[in-house]
């Protein structure tokens, strides 16, 4: 859950900024996709380790 915190919080903000300036093409936007790409980035390597973590501890690693 702590990963989902963050993108969220922060594309929420975003959205308000937006929102409120009423600004389609904000230059945080680019940013904030910069954001989300490394961010998927580390979730998806965090998500492989626990998986390999689970496979092990669940003694799961034999099967394919």
């Amino acid at each position: 859950m702590g990963w989902l915190l963050v993108p969220s919080i922060i594309g929420a903000g975003i959205g308000l900024y937006i929102i409120i300036l009423n600004e389609i093409n904000s230059t945080i936007v680019p940013f904030y996709s910069l954001f989300m790409l490394l961010w998927s980035t580390l979730f998806m390597e965090k998500w492989k380790n626990r998986e390999s973590e689970l496979r092990f501890s669940w003694d799961m690693h034999r099967y394919q």
